[in-house]
């Protein structure tokens, strides 16, 4: 919120979280849904200011992207994501 659009090879993961908002936003994004075992519930591409996500019940974890990422990315709904330390941070 009230920062600047996220870099191309960014992303924000939020824990503990099963909706989000984009109030205060400056910038779309795009968003994946995740449950505990990090399997895509929903994915939104270039959600808007202010608008509220649903809420995911099953949803554990919510990874925000720069706008339009995923559509050159080959994610579907029920894919697992694999998080990878990068050995540089």
């Amino acid at each position: 919120m009230l920062s600047s659009p996220l870099e191309k090879d960014e992303g924000l993961i939020l824990t503990k979280t099963n909706s989000i908002h984009m109030f205060f936003m400056k910038y779309e994004i795009d968003v994946l849904f995740l449950d505990k075992n990090n399997i895509i519930i929903d994915k939104i591409v270039s959600m808007k200011r202010r608008r509220i996500s649903k809420i995911y019940k099953s949803c554990s974890l919510v990874v925000e992207l720069r706008s339009k990422t995923l559509i050159n990315l080959n994610i579907e709904i029920g894919d697992k994501l694999i998080f990878i330390e990068s050995p540089n941070e």
